[in-house]
């Protein structure tokens, strides 16, 4: 842009300077040229003048003669007659010199009037000289302004304001077209009086007019008298008014296309020839020139500022991403990685760069990788999806799923590039998947009802294997996915009756529709049709079916039993009760005196009455069951107890219906009562005798659990020891120390067998065979069973049971529960960091509390807080073991009537809270 304006000044500057030299040679030639001509005739008036002197003298003389010549005459007479000859010819001559002066006077008058037309030609020149000049200078101060200028609406400003100052025009405007409504809007001004500047803004223009003229043909439009030019017309008044004569408008170009005028109003008449015209046309196609480079720019801008916004957005979603990014050389050199490595692997950037792919993808992943790697090699561009195992820092291995592509071939990148996420969650969520469809699939078919999906044709979406058997049994063949459901039914009445069914279906309705056969047996079968949709379209129905025939014929049994119910009521003495809940009258019949142990004139029959009649620790919750059979649509139904006069507790069944006016709101409540105190202590005793068995087998499975799970530590430091003491090279003191942990192993050993094979013998509770248990006696006698584990895995156990050190339990319980915590403490350590186990008691409201507290690996809460009870639930598989540990914990712990809980943080460590009731008096 710099380099243009700069020739373009040249090039105006040398115009300049040739029309200059032009203009001042021309009017030095005519100077000289009248300058000749002038001193001629000046010469020539001089010598007219001259020669009149000497006429003039000589005519003097000749007078002088004459006289002389008179006086001579009369002396001399013929010498007189020659002189008068002589003196008519002079006269004669006179005459002619004097017609002489007046052609040379004339001359002189002509030579005057060329001088003064000589002095109005050269101020013209000089006007034009200086028109010129200040042209030259208008297009100079434009050509600046776009070498400058940043946006439009200064290079319309000063556009404007140097047309007056420096073209010396009377004013200027530019306004921009609206083909659409045909109309040019006012975007810059100079000179227009404020007054006027609506005459201006938003203009109608017509195709014949001078910007319609200008916007169709692209071409200017000039007018060197306003008064007599008709495309005008609606302009004279305000020409008129402002002393403008003459104009131009000439056309501003944008992108290729007319954009808008730029108006020139003089107040001459005239103003504007050939040169004014192609120097005002070389001003608005730099003016356009300005336009397309400012659009240039502020699209490079707006592209630059894209690029930046992409190359951000292109970095945040590389580094914010949960996906993994990697380049790699030709043969497996990793020289880029996305942050998200360290987050979902573990690694720094710098270690995982110092890694190889045989160090990251898991050994039976690697053929199928590099197989697939070396295939894309041979087609740039190239890309597999594979999903495999990925190793984390902390050694476990994850699952991955992404894509390699070959981008070997492109220069800005020349790089194996790898894009993975982590779908362990995905991959737990399709096993989970998996299990639950193949669960699903299990109940679905393990039943007898029929269940099926029509679509909105009735062909068959899906079905239940009971479903396909009872198809084919009834008509001799299958039905197959996406037939007709109805197609394979020969019976008219059939297809009449159950099309209607599916359309009510189809028409958005959910319901139930019973269907009846009498022969060849007798079928009642209940088919529940409920819409499938699909957002808000629905796309068929899913249909289920069962045999209800029993249930008929049960409900036919059952009407029989009713009618002699009602016999059997009366005879029972089962108590009816009435009650107005408008007016509080409640009407009891005589076996409800009876049931409450009262008399009819000591009932009032108000609800208060009853009420009062209620034990006061059931009293708020059978009032509520009253009043929620009022709220809504749910009966009364509940058992309270009362008390006789004689101060025995009595249970009473109620149940009551309620009746409702036609604003649905409750008047009546008619119900039964009946003495249920017999049953319920006979089933209390049962529930008793229940539980009983139930706890004793439950004992049963715990013991042997135990049997195979808490001997293990013993056993395995026995083994241990003995393995020990093997060595030759032990000393004695060693070998003594080895001797007395292998006695007291064993010792620990024989104590847990006989307190097993006690609690075996046991038939009765086992809060039976209860006794005092020292906490701290606990936990030493563990420490020395776990003496290797402790030492290997540098463990140090604090205890805190300052607060309570003894409790009244099951000493083998107590014994199996401390160890287990315990253990499972030091088998999931962390490596290669000291293992800190706390134990501390407490007492509050009555209850004592164990809290268990290690520094270990912890368990993900989020993924596996409802298993960590679970039988054979492991969380971590680089130890050893069955998963049975916290399920003989928490077994254990309820056998004891008492509550456990964990909360875990994964790697961070892991607290169990363990709460028993106090059982010492």
């Amino acid at each position: 842009m710099d380099n243009r304006n700069f020739l373009n000044e040249q090039a105006i500057a040398s115009n300049l300077a040739k029309d200059l030299k032009a203009a001042y040679s021309e009017i030095s030639f005519q100077i000289e040229e009248k300058g000749k001509r002038a001193a001629e005739l000046v010469i020539a008036n001089i010598e007219l003048s001259f020669q009149n002197e000497e006429k003039e003298k000589r005519s003097a003389e000749l007078i002088i003669a004459n006289k002389e010549l008179i006086f001579q005459n009369k002396e001399k007479g013929k010498r007189a007659g020659e002189l008068i000859i002589a003196n008519k010819e002079l006269i004669f001559q006179n005459k002619e010199k004097g017609k002489r002066a007046a052609e040379l006077f004339i001359a002189n008058n002509k030579l005057i009037k060329s001088e003064a037309n000589f002095r109005k030609l050269n101020e013209e020149l000089e006007q034009k000289v200086s028109k010129r000049t200040s042209q030259y200078v208008f297009l100079s101060q434009i050509n600046q302004t776009i070498v400058h200028v940043r946006d439009e609406a200064t290079l319309f400003r000063n556009s404007c304001r140097f047309a007056l100052e420096f073209g010396k025009f009377k004013m200027a405007w530019i306004g921009s077209f609206n083909s659409e409504q045909n109309k040019i809007t006012l975007l810059e001004n100079s000179g227009i009086p404020a007054e006027d500047i609506k005459l201006f803004t938003d203009v109608s223009y017509e195709s014949k007019d001078p910007q319609g003229i200008v916007f169709r043909t692209g071409k200017h439009f000039l007018c060197n008298d306003v008064e007599n030019t008709p495309e005008i017309e609606s302009w004279k008044s305000f020409a008129k008014k402002q002393g403008i004569h003459s104009c131009i408008v000439l056309p501003i170009h944008k992108s290729g296309k007319v954009f808008g005028t730029f108006n020139l109003y003089a107040s001459k008449l005239n103003f504007f020839n050939k040169e004014d015209i192609a120097l005002l046309t070389e001003v608005t196609g730099d003016i356009s020139f300005a336009l397309d480079l400012l659009e240039k720019t502020k699209r490079h801008t707006q592209a630059e500022e894209l690029i930046i916004k992409n190359e951000k957005l292109f970095r945040a979603l590389i580094e914010k991403s949960t996906d993994m990014e990697t380049l790699s050389t030709i043969d497996g050199k990793i020289f880029y990685a996305s942050p998200s490595i360290s987050k979902v692997l573990g690694y720094s950037l710098e270690e995982f760069l110092n890694t190889t792919p045989s160090d990251i993808i898991h050994p039976d992943n690697i053929p199928i990788v590099f197989e697939n790697i070396q295939k894309i090699l041979q087609s740039p561009g190239a890309s597999f999806t594979i999903r495999h195992q990925l190793k984390h820092n902390n050694g476990n291995y994850i699952w991955c799923e992404g894509t390699i592509t070959n981008m070997l071939h492109e220069p800005y990148v020349h790089a194996i590039v790898s894009n993975f996420r982590d779908i362990s969650y995905k991959k737990s969520i399709e096993e989970q998947l998996e299990f639950d469809n193949n669960n699903l699939n299990a109940l679905i078919n393990n039943t007898h009802d029929l269940m099926w999906s029509v679509d909105r044709e009735l062909n068959l979406i899906t079905s239940n294997l009971p479903f396909d058997i009872a198809h084919k049994l009834n008509f001799d063949r299958a039905i197959r996915k996406e037939k007709n459901i109805l197609t394979i039914m020969n019976a008219p009445e059939m297809i009449n009756h159950f099309k209607p069914l599916y359309e009510r279906a189809f028409a958005g309705e959910t319901y139930l529709s019973t269907f009846y056969l009498d022969t060849p047996v007798e079928l009642w079968t209940e088919i529940s049709f409920y819409p499938i949709r699909k957002g808000h379209e629905i796309i068929g129905t899913a249909c289920h079916s069962r045999d209800i025939t029993g249930i008929k014929k049960s409900e036919k049994e059952l009407k029989n039993i009713t009618d002699r119910l009602l016999l059997a009521t009366y005879s029972a003495k089962i108590g009816i009760w009435d009650w107005d809940t408008k007016n509080d009258i409640l009407i009891w019949d005589d076996n409800m005196y009876k049931i409450f142990d009262t008399v009819q004139n000591e009932f009032n029959g108000a609800f208060e009455a009853w009420s009062n009649t209620v034990h006061p620790d059931d009293l708020q919750r059978t009032l509520l069951d009253v009043q929620t059979a009022l709220d809504g649509p749910k009966n009364f139904d509940s058992v309270f107890r009362i008390r006789w006069h004689n101060n025995e507790i009595r249970y009473i069944e109620g149940h009551a219906i309620v009746l409702r006016d036609e604003d649905g709101k409750a008047n009546r409540m008619i119900g039964v009562n009946r003495d249920i105190t017999e049953l319920k202590v006979a089933e209390e005793t049962k529930e008793k005798l229940i539980n009983g068995m139930a706890q004793r087998n439950c004992d049963l499975e715990q013991f042997t659990f135990m049997i195979s799970h808490n001997l293990r530590g013993s056993v395995a430091n026995i083994l241990g020891c003995a393995e020990t003491l093997q060595d030759d090279t032990l000393t004695l003191q060693e070998r003594k120390e080895f001797l007395k942990g292998l006695f007291e192993s064993v010792s620990g050993l024989d104590i847990i067998i006989k307190d097993i094979n006690s609690i075996l013998q046991l038939k009765h509770k086992v809060t039976e065979k209860n006794e005092l248990i020292s906490f701290s006696n606990l936990v030493n006698d563990i420490v020395n069973s776990l003496g290797l584990h402790i030492d290997k895995h540098n463990v140090h156990i604090n205890s805190d049971f300052s607060a309570v050190d003894e409790i009244l339990s099951l000493k083998v319980y107590m014994h199996s529960i401390f160890y287990n915590l315990i253990s499972n403490s030091i088998k999931y350590s962390k490596p290669h960091e000291p293992t800190h186990i706390e134990i501390k008691s407490y007492f509050e409201n009555g209850r004592i509390t164990l809290t268990f507290n290690d520094n270990g690996l912890g368990i993900d809460m989020k993924k596996h807080g409802d298993k960590v009870f679970g039988l054979y639930k492991r969380f971590h598989s680089h130890v050893e073991g069955k998963g049975i540990g916290l399920f003989m914990v928490k077994t254990q712990v309820e056998a004891l009537e008492g509550k456990i809980t964990v909360s875990s943080v994964l790697n961070k460590g892991t607290e169990f809270t363990i709460v028993f009731e106090n059982r010492i008096k």
